[in-house]
């Protein structure tokens, strides 16, 4: 185990569809803005910082899981990156094949987690 977190639920490979880049971005982006709508009933809520909150900056690419499993990895890098976002990837490097594939496009920061 090399993560922190609660891996009780993943698998070793990919399981399911394969998402488009452009709708994990847009999805995101999407609850990033629903995630803010609560600060907007709040009079002490700086209203530029909150328009400025709505267009994300940066990207992080982890969590449960390992993310280097997702196949078309290096096309959302780059969709990402094309919106003028920066990523930040968290992978324990047990897919050395992807992380070959992500020379050409890689990510802003790569972490890389060891045992």
């Amino acid at each position: 185990v090399w993560c922190w977190r609660d891996i009780a639920f993943t698998r070793p490979e990919w399981v399911g569809r394969v998402d488009e880049p452009k709708q994990i971005v847009d999805g995101c982006i999407r609850e990033h803005i629903k995630l803010l709508m609560g600060y907007w009933g709040n009079s002490k809520a700086d209203r530029t910082r909150l328009y400025e909150a709505k267009r994300p900056l940066h990207f992080a690419i982890s969590l449960i899981s390992e993310p280097c499993f997702y196949p078309r990895l290096p096309e959302l890098i780059n969709e990402i990156h094309n919106r003028g976002m920066t990523t930040f990837l968290v992978t324990n490097a047990t897919l050395p094949e992807m992380l070959e594939r992500l020379i050409k496009n890689p990510p802003t920061q790569l972490y890389i987690t060891l045992p």
